[in-house]
């Protein structure tokens, strides 16, 4: 019985020290996550469509439109690493002064590790072209738009002919 003990007692022991260690990696990150909402189908829409839509409704019914595809995918990017690479491209995000698109397909709300909030709404014309930054335009940044799509499953959702 003492055996057991010893080796519950070490095991918790290794198990706090590693979770210590994975803490102190993203030290140098000031996000926490970031939940991404996006549509799981393309389509084109008569009526440019908000930020807040995307988070609030389930689908958009489109007549032609694959019915597995029908629906809003959300997905919450943890990954320190990741966190670090995303924070550092908001960082050099700059303001543009230009009027653009503000037919959203993805949003990202940023959660900060001081408790605050944020948000990314990426737009479009015919494809991502447009990033905003709590409500204002900023300039293109593709690295910034790769990174979201690709840690938010978002590359993922295409069938085989589509990709």
């Amino acid at each position: 019985m003492k055996l057991k003990l010893y080796i519950l007692i070490t095991l918790i022991i290794f198990n706090g020290c590693s979770n210590n260690k994975s803490v102190s990696i993203c030290e140098n990150c000031n996000l926490d996550s970031i939940k991404v909402y996006y549509y799981n189908y393309s389509f084109m829409s008569p009526l440019s469509i908000k930020c807040s839509d995307i988070e609030k409704s389930k689908s958009m019914p489109f007549n032609g439109v694959n019915k597995e595809y029908e629906g809003i995918v959300n997905h919450i990017i943890t990954d320190c690493d990741i966190l670090k690479n995303i924070d550092v491209e908001i960082k050099n995000l700059q303001p543009k002064d230009f009027p653009a698109s503000r037919d959203a397909r993805i949003l990202c709300i940023i959660y900060y590790k001081d408790g605050t909030m944020g948000e990314l709404c990426l737009c479009q014309d015919s494809d991502v072209k447009y990033i905003y930054k709590n409500g204002a335009l900023q300039d293109y940044n593709f690295s910034l738009i790769y990174l979201i799509k690709k840690n938010s499953a978002y590359y993922e959702w295409f069938t085989e002919e589509e990709k």
